[in-house]
């Protein structure tokens, strides 16, 4: 799906526009690890940050409480040295290192974990992690300068995960609003790395620091290698590849499949570039539609089953993606322990779509072609708006209308900025959006994402408003319960409603983790079990 440009010249010329001078010199520093981007970030605050790009960044610049490895999965120590578990499981106390300093050379301390966790959770800071926050139930407490308690209201299994996603703010910068204005072009943190330029729609480069806590560290042995970073954000994929192919840019992360198959056309015999498709990733990365379940067109099931069923996703897959991706089946991905394996895609069928439709009460009364409907004593037509954030959807969502309008209903296509996309959704002034994301983790929060009760909190993970009564009480018991194994049988049943149910439009899940590399950088594994394992890789 990626721009292909009809002439020689202009692409000549586009390229020409986005080259530019040795990154670095290899008599006076040592030559970065050049890693693209889609699209840039336009500020540095952590606060308001979005997108993929946005977390990479505060992944090198912010340490969290705890790590997880990205082959084991296991949960280990990082600005925590060690922790203890109530065996209520209501109780966590987290005990600091007490040689990690931020980035100006300040200690970290207790106060600045208590400082990020309520400030994510004030509304004067416009945290897009808000309803993360909240939805702990949770309270923090400083036993001393180094210990910290969570105080949990109900017993939360998941809790150590949340820590792993919890990036730990300096709270003598984040919590001195007097200096608000410095934080978009400025980030203090404790991690591995630090920024040292930051070009607004271009590029941001970080340096290694010496004094960073994990560089003594034996569990960090091996991580964090490159003693510089720079992202480059290029928006043409076709541009891309081809600064990957000229040395300019080390590493291209692939989404979209067309930018695979692109690259492959375009390598040669000695050309110092990989393209990778590593198999067997455990938390593939999905794309399908999510639903405002407050919109009275997508209350009825039949309705989003007929969604479902008008669109011959095994068709595009082969035609537009080459059989890269797999058919979803249900709302997280199919291969793994938390999903029912026996739950299979609903066929494409068309027909079966028009008399669900019709079954519903849509009929063409008028004969133009467009499904309407009484509701509330008004009639409706069977009319949404798609929103797609990236024109690497445009070709899919095209698709999508085009099949959509054979069976009487219209769908029209609308592209957002990623920030905007953020804010239509917590103003609940959205009718349906095409995702592409990753569950985070093995052991996802299912009664934070689906419990009927937070369905009508626009700030919490269930922000499209979804309920389900009878699924409610398998979430509770879901979250309570301490054994994994058990947990994950739940999960099973848990997926099976909720694919049943159509929580979601599913349409497509990765086989593949994709992306182009130079033969400069030394990579343990194409992939590791869980992520690409970008923290690993060096140069050679």
């Amino acid at each position: 799906m990626g721009l292909k440009l009809s002439r020689i010249f202009l692409w000549g010329f586009a390229l020409f526009s986005q080259l530019s001078p040795p990154l670095a010199c290899a008599e006076t520093a040592p030559r970065p690890f050049v890693r693209h981007f889609i699209r840039p970030v336009e500020h540095l605050n952590p606060f308001t940050q979005t997108g993929y790009v946005g977390t990479s960044i505060g992944g090198l610049v912010f340490d969290t409480l705890l790590s997880q490895d990205s082959d084991t999965w296991k949960i280990g120590p990082s600005l925590a040295e060690r922790w203890q578990i109530s065996p209520d499981l209501k109780t966590y106390a987290l005990f600091l290192r007490k040689d990690a300093v931020f980035s100006d050379g300040q200690p970290v301390t207790a106060e600045d974990i208590k400082f990020t966790f309520e400030a994510h959770r004030d509304a004067r800071y416009k945290s897009i992690r808000m309803p993360d926050f909240l939805g702990q139930g949770a309270t923090v407490s400083l036993k001393d300068a180094h210990t910290v308690l969570f105080t949990l209201e109900k017993p939360n299994h998941r809790f150590l995960d949340f820590l792993v996603s919890f990036w730990v703010l300096p709270r003598h910068f984040y919590g001195d609003t007097s200096r608000e204005a410095e934080w978009p072009k400025k980030m203090i943190g404790s991690g591995p790395y630090e920024v040292k330029k930051f070009v607004t729609g271009s590029r941001t480069e970080f340096h290694k620091r010496p004094d960073w806590w994990g560089n003594k560290a034996g569990e960090f042995k091996g991580k964090h290698n490159f003693e510089r970073i720079t992202f480059r954000y290029v928006s043409d994929l076709s541009i891309a590849n081809e600064l990957l192919i000229a040395g300019e840019i080390d590493l291209v992360e692939i989404f979209d499949p067309q930018n695979y198959f692109d690259l492959l056309s375009r390598l040669k015999s000695g050309q110092k570039v990989l393209a990778v498709k590593a198999d067997g990733v455990a938390m593939p990365g999905e794309v399908g539609l999510k639903l405002n379940f407050r919109n009275p067109l997508f209350q009825d099931q039949r309705v989003r089953k007929a969604m479902v069923q008008l669109f011959d996703r095994e068709m595009v897959n082969e035609k537009l993606f080459r059989g890269i991706y797999r058919v979803k089946t249900g709302p997280w991905g199919q291969v793994g322990p938390n999903a029912d394996a026996s739950v299979k895609p609903l066929p494409f069928d068309p027909k079966g779509a028009q008399k669900l439709l019709w079954a519903a009460g849509w009929k063409d009364s008028n004969q133009d072609g467009l499904l309407e409907k009484i509701i509330e004593g008004k009639e409706v037509p069977l009319r949404f708006t798609l929103m797609i954030i990236h024109p690497s959807f445009q070709k899919l969502a095209t698709l999508y209308k085009e099949a959509a309008r054979a069976v009487g209903i219209e769908v029209m296509v609308k592209q957002v900025h990623p920030q905007e996309s953020y804010r239509l959704l917590t103003e609940n002034n959205f009718d349906t959006y095409l995702f592409d994301r990753a569950w985070s983790d093995l052991d996802p929060d299912l009664e934070k994402n689906y419990h009927s009760r937070f369905a009508d909190d626009l700030r919490s993970l269930n922000s499209v408003g979804y309920k389900n009564p009878a699924l409610d009480p398998l979430l509770e018991e879901h979250t309570k319960t301490k054994d994994y194994k058990k947990r994950q049988a739940l999960a099973r049943k848990i997926f099976r409603m909720l694919a049943e149910d159509l929580v979601e439009i599913p349409l497509f899940e990765e086989r593949y983790a994709l992306y182009g590399v130079s033969t400069r950088i030394k990579r343990p594994k194409d992939s590791l079990k869980f992520r690409i394992g970008f923290d690993s890789w060096a140069d050679k």
